[in-house]
This record gives C-alpha cells, structure tokens and sequence, in this order.
C-alpha cells in the first residue's frame, strides 16, 4: 500500500527541493565560470549526495579533479576520496550510467597514480570485486556491474603481464561464475562468463580448458533444475558446438534386425560400411528436412539413420563403420570412422 506522507514530510521535501534547485544552478554557473576550487569540490560533493543522477556535475568533478591549482591535496588522495563518494551514489542508484561511467574514470586514474605499488594495485582490485561481488548478489543481472567488472579485469590483465607473482584472474573469473549459477542456474551473464573463459582469443589460446564431459554433467543438473530455462539451452549449446566441431558416431544401435547409427549432431549421410558390409543410410524420421529442390537431389539431414545393407547380413556386437557424409551445400563428401 502507498503510505501518505504527511504534511509536515511534504514541507520538508519541498524545501529539500528548493534548496537542490538553489544548489544546482550555483554550480552550473561555477562550471560555466570555470570556477575550480574546494569549495566547488565540496558543494557538488553534497549536491551529488543528494541526487547522484545528475551527469553534468559528475563531468564537473572530473575537470575539478584534474585541473591544476584547484586543491592542494595530493591527486592519489582526491582519487580516493572520490571512490567513497561514489560508494554512497550506488547505495543510492545502482543502475545509473553517469555513476558507473565516473567510477571506471577513477579507478583508470587509480591505476596510473598506484603502478608502481603492486600492493596498492591488488587492495584496489580486491576492493572493486567485493563491490561487484555485493551488487551481483542483489542483482545478478546488473548489466552496469558486469561491465565494470570486465573494464576491471581488462586492466589486471594488462597490468598483471609482465609481473612474476600476478593474480590468478581466470580463476577469480571461474570461482564468480561456478557460484552464481550454482544460486541460480538462470543466469545469462554468468553462462556468459563461462564461455568467454574458454574462447581464444585472437592469435592465443583460450584462458582456460575445462572437462567438457564434467561440464556437461553440470548442466544436465541444471536442465533437470530448469527444463525450460533457456540461459542453459544456450550454454549447451554452445559447449557442445565449441567442442565438437566435427560430427561424430556417438552410438549405434540393434533394433528387429536392423542396424542404426546415432551422430552427436544431425549430419547429411549417404553410404555406409558396417564390417565388410556396404550399404546406404536412411534418415530418421523420412521427412527429417524436406527442401524445395527436386526429389532426386533433395538431401535429408538428421541425427539417426537406418542402414540398409546391399546385401543381407548379420552384425556383430563390435564392428568397424565407415560412413560418407556430404558438406553442406555443396557435392563434397568426406568419410568417417
């Protein structure tokens, strides 16, 4: 229900209002004057207090921060400060762009003025992820977060080269994204994550290499969790692409007689060998994908298919296959075991 306020809360936001409004347009002539003191430090550090979703004062803290002769406190200090300010903004807004953009602002600075004190660096690093790690955990999907997160990552990253001792940051990377999925499976951003830790990146190998079969084990869980979750799907998906460029025989099968061969991926197959016996393959079902070319070069792609012998034949339990697939779109064949 919507509580009322009461007349005396009405005067009090009024007034609130009136001196904000008072407050704004001092500064924005300030700014226009290109008035750089403490004093215009102070005054937009209790107006953004007050209302953090105000752009303009953010960009006015940043010409105050680095124009010379404005303060006499050392820039490292003022960075700092800045930091805690900001933590008071997202308490207050966690989803506001002008915010976010000044924090990575700050903590680039930061980097520059710490390079030298790798223990800085890493009280820095350590301090961000907390904050990211707490505002994650309210909202998972803090899109405004996780883009800070990645900017930071992307600056231990290239910090981190050249020195001996640098932090395990894809570990960091996987341990964030292992527990977010675990509290909940419908998680985009962190299936995300975990894709963007196994892709090459250009010219390099990937971050990481997990086991695929106990990453697939995982997300059957999560599939038995959340049957139509989609985040899942996708990730599977994935996985099982990423991981199998090339299609494979992953069972067959002995059913009144017949023989069938299973793919791990639907696959267009004309001719097969099962032992010493040859023969064609039929998809299943008939129809597994109906063209608009004419029925004699229309070609079916399907997971399963029937192999139908030249000549009649009786299969062992263990038998070497050969089968004929065509590339698609084209006359290509290629033969695998």
């Amino acid at each position: 229900d919507i509580v009322e306020p009461t007349p005396e809360e009405k005067a009090k936001q009024r007034e609130q209002v009136r001196t904000a409004r008072s407050l704004f347009a001092k500064l924005l002539d300030l700014r226009k004057s290109q008035t750089y003191n403490d004093q215009a430090l102070e005054m937009t550090s209790k107006a953004l207090q007050f209302h953090p979703e105000f752009p303009t004062l953010w960009g006015y803290r940043r010409e105050l921060l680095t124009s010379t002769g404005s303060t006499e406190k050392p820039l490292q200090e003022l960075l700092k400060m800045e930091m805690k300010l900001l933590e008071k903004a997202l308490r207050k807004s966690q989803k506001v762009y002008s915010i976010w953009f000044h924090r990575k602002w700050v903590v680039e600075r930061l980097f520059q003025e710490m390079n030298a004190d790798e223990e800085a660096i890493r009280n820095l690093l350590s301090t961000e992820l907390d904050l990211c790690n707490q505002l994650l955990a309210v909202d998972e999907r803090n899109f405004h977060c996780w883009n800070h997160r990645m900017n930071l990552m992307d600056l231990m990253r290239t910090w981190g080269k050249d020195k001996s001792n640098s932090m395990d940051l894809n570990a960091i990377d996987l341990k964030l994204s292992t527990d977010l999925i675990n509290q909940n499976f419908s998680n985009y951003s962190a299936w995300h994550l975990r894709t963007l830790l196994q892709q090459p990146l250009a010219g390099e190998e990937p971050r990481m290499k997990l086991n695929v079969e106990e990453e697939l084990e995982w997300v059957q869980q999560g599939i038995y969790t959340e049957p139509n979750d989609q985040s899942v799907w996708l990730y599977h998906q994935w996985l099982t692409l990423e991981h199998s460029q090339l299609p494979r025989i992953t069972h067959c099968a002995i059913l009144d007689g017949e023989f069938f061969i299973f793919f791990s991926r639907p696959v267009c197959a004309s001719v097969a060998t099962v032992g010493t016996v040859r023969g064609c393959l039929e998809a299943i079902p008939r129809s597994a994908l109906k063209r608009t070319r004419p029925r004699s070069v229309r070609r079916s792609w399907s997971v399963g298919w029937r192999f139908l012998p030249e000549t009649e034949a009786k299969f062992r339990d263990e038998v070497q296959i050969t089968v004929t697939l065509e590339s698609c779109g084209t006359g290509l064949k290629q033969s695998m075991s």
